[in-house]
């Protein structure tokens, strides 16, 4: 499985990006002036596939979405908790191609309600 399509919203609360992977070529370079969030980028993708998601709650982004060739979908967003204090947590979203979506939420450690 491989990477089709990555796109970052409200990235430094201003930019949202979408990047087509050239999966035929096995090649995709990103390139723009200083400040426009290319490595904020890999850091997004590091971390979600790494399952840094601490890490990855702590980027200035709101939502980040990854669509792969065979037609699955990831969507994961910051969704801010209320209670005693608020707390950002991470909500994601798996559409399959073959099957139904699959909504989880990351919680960190210390989470309180």
């Amino acid at each position: 499985m491989m990477l089709r399509e990555l796109v970052v919203e409200n990235l430094f609360g201003e930019l949202t990006h979408r990047i087509s992977f050239k999966t035929e070529d096995g090649l995709t370079l990103l390139h723009g002036t200083n400040g426009v969030g290319k490595t904020m980028t890999l850091r997004a993708l590091d971390n979600l596939f790494n399952k840094k998601f601490r890490t990855l709650r702590n980027l200035p982004l709101t939502a980040l979405q990854v669509e792969f060739d065979n037609g699955d979908r990831l969507q994961v967003a910051k969704k801010a908790l209320g209670g005693k204090q608020i707390s950002i947590v991470l909500e994601f979203i798996l559409n399959q191609k073959a099957s139904l979506s699959e909504t989880w939420t990351y919680r960190p450690a210390r989470y309180e309600i």
